[in-house]
């Protein structure tokens, strides 16, 4: 289940940010060979797998607020330059 969270959450920002997309982690950081969404500022990429599942985690141990997702979207949401563009096609 969480990693059909984490690859539908890397789906929605590639399909409603014209410039994000999947690769793999760059091979020069911890998230080397792994799927990524790329395009963020300053170089980021987000880890989806990593991400829903350090979420999953802190919500299951009680170390996460009810909005710890929202927070975590709008966190990522920030770090990419342009604004929300029409969907991709399929």
């Amino acid at each position: 289940m969480v990693l059909r969270i984490a690859y539908y959450m890397g789906e929605c920002f590639v399909r409603n940010f014209p410039d994000l997309v999947w690769a793999v982690g760059d091979a020069d950081t911890a998230l080397k060979n792994i799927p990524v969404v790329s395009g963020f500022r300053g170089g980021q990429e987000m880890p989806p797998m990593l991400v829903a599942e350090n979420l999953f985690a802190r919500v299951l141990l009680d170390k996460a607020g009810e909005n710890a997702f929202d927070v975590a979207v709008q966190t990522w949401v920030a770090n990419v330059d342009h604004k929300v563009g029409p969907p991709r096609p399929n």
